[in-house]
């Protein structure tokens, strides 16, 4: 018996190919971190706003997001601003099993919430 994969069924939405757009993962970032988006694109420096735009990025960089977009999805910083956020994070995320466990929760909230997130752009174009 040959296996058919769920993606190749015609006419179902194949989402695991596509990623968020830096506006909804903004959002749910702050979703993530129980801060508002003001509040993540503000220029304040507090460890938890710090933390969570670092995470952001070094989750941007792993689906495939520029420096640039990254950095201007987060109040139009510049993109070196971006690489050092990512590099702080990643050293952090080898020597910190909190920051390890954190990312990882974060990491897994991202995925789940893409889902729905593309389900619903999806909805939202069909009825245009």
């Amino acid at each position: 018996m040959k296996f058919t994969s769920y993606y190749a069924i015609p006419g179902l939405p194949n989402y695991a190919k596509k990623r968020l757009e830096p506006a909804d993962m903004i959002k749910l970032t702050a979703k993530f971190f129980n801060l508002t988006v003001n509040q993540l694109l503000s220029k304040h420096r507090y460890r938890e706003l710090v933390i969570a735009r670092h995470l952001f990025y070094y989750y941007g960089r792993a689906i495939g997001y520029g420096w640039r977009t990254l950095a201007i999805a987060t109040g139009g910083r510049d993109h070196t601003t971006a690489i050092h956020g990512y590099k702080t994070i990643a050293d952090l995320i080898e020597v910190d099993k909190e920051t390890k466990k954190l990312y990882d929760q974060f990491y897994a909230y991202m995925d789940q919430q893409k889902y729905s997130v593309l389900q619903a752009a999806d909805l939202k174009e069909q009825r245009a």
